[in-house]
Order: structure tokens, then sequence, then C-alpha cells
């Protein structure tokens, strides 16, 4: 089975450029007009909403800041599908770091 490759971002990369162009997730969320707490879930619980208000404000497609959650189209995948890819992913990390 082919594992999708690993995003280059990661909650720390995303994390980086909001604050980076000046801003926190609290202060971005009370942008929007939400609770400061809505976006701090984002790296948790993928949101359709949430997800793509991040997006949206650093100008990259959903899928490339989370590609384990959205597809092409902007769309979440099957949590069964999402988890599959975590597991892989996991694996292979693991296989890689007993190789080195």
């Amino acid at each position: 089975m082919n594992i999708p490759r690993k995003s280059k971002w990661d909650q720390f990369a995303i994390k980086a450029e909001i604050r980076r162009r000046g801003h926190t997730l609290e202060s971005l969320a009370k942008d929007f007009g939400l609770s400061g707490s809505f976006l701090r879930r984002v790296f948790r619980n993928p949101s359709t909403r949430a997800n793509g208000l991040i997006a949206q404000f650093l100008d990259v497609p959903v899928h490339e800041l989370w590609p384990d959650w959205f597809d092409l189209d902007g769309e979440m995948k099957p949590a069964k599908y999402r988890r599959k890819l975590s597991r892989l992913r996991a694996d292979s990390a693991s296989r890689e770091s007993r190789a080195a």
C-alpha cells in the first residue's frame, strides 16, 4: 500500500506561521467571532469549519495542512480511513527509527 508522504505542515509549523503573521489561535478565533478554544481543538479533532478557517487565514489548501484528514476537494475523509493512515504512518516512522 502506498503511504501518502508526510505534509511539511505539522501542528508546530501551523502555529508558528499563525504567530509569524501576528496572531495566536485564540486571537484568530476571536477575529472570526468564535470562542477562544474553538481553534485549539483542530489538532486533535478535525472540523471542516475550524480547519478551513485556519487554511483560509494561511492561504494554504486544507488538504495540504492536514492531508490525513482532508481530501483534495477539502472534504473530510471518513474516520476509518484517517485512523488507518495514522497507524500506517506511525508504523513507518518506528521502522525508520529502528533502521537508523
